[in-house]
């Protein structure tokens, strides 16, 4: 029995021994895993993106690896600049993890044409209907259209891409038609006077 004290005595002393040199609130790092909301970003000139980075709460660090082609601010942000690819880093600050995200920028071609188009003359106080359709590096798109004439004696009602032409004095005008993103198509329409 005495032997069996002594053997609980030391199994006792050897347990407060262990937990007493634990330290208590002992530092541990908690690993987290570099969350972004894109890896590979294609973007148009002038365009503008914005990364989402966490890790945890430290700081994020951006940088780009060609300003003439991308930059990003300290948020995030990407901003096209010219036609090319760069990459922009995304880096914890004080912490040896990264992530990279590739940047494409790209040139787009806009353009604009008119629909079925058949060149002849109107009569004076005549209607004469113009459609046009837009697009974007040679796909359709829904661009806004703007419709203007070159002078005074005629008038053009538009709905977007579709417009009605007409003029109260005879004479040639020249009609335009013209996207947000600057491509624009014109049109010759010779007036005449009206056949007795």
């Amino acid at each position: 029995m005495k032997f069996r004290n002594l053997l609980l005595s030391l199994i006792l002393v050897i347990s407060l021994f262990a937990f007493t040199s634990c330290k208590k609130n002992a530092p541990y790092e908690i690993e987290y895993n570099l969350s972004l909301n894109v890896a590979e970003v294609t973007l148009e000139l002038d365009q503008t993106f914005n990364v989402v980075a966490t890790y945890g709460d430290e700081q994020i660090l951006y940088t780009s690896s060609n300003q003439e082609i991308a930059t990003v601010d300290t948020s995030g942000k990407i901003t096209a600049k010219s036609v090319g690819v760069a990459y922009v880093t995304v880096a914890v600050k004080d912490r040896n993890v990264e992530k990279t995200i590739l940047v494409n920028v790209i040139d787009v071609d806009y353009s604009i044409a008119l629909v079925d188009y058949v060149d002849y003359d109107v009569f004076v106080n005549a209607e004469r209907t113009l459609q046009v359709e837009t697009y974007k590096n040679a796909e359709k798109y829904n661009g806004k259209v703007t419709w203007s004439v070159d002078k005074n004696g005629a008038t053009i009602a538009s709905n977007g891409k579709v417009a009605v032409f007409k003029a109260s004095v005879k004479g040639v005008y020249k009609v335009t038609a013209t996207t947000a993103d600057g491509a624009s198509v014109s049109v010759e329409i010779n007036v005449i006077d009206a056949l007795d």
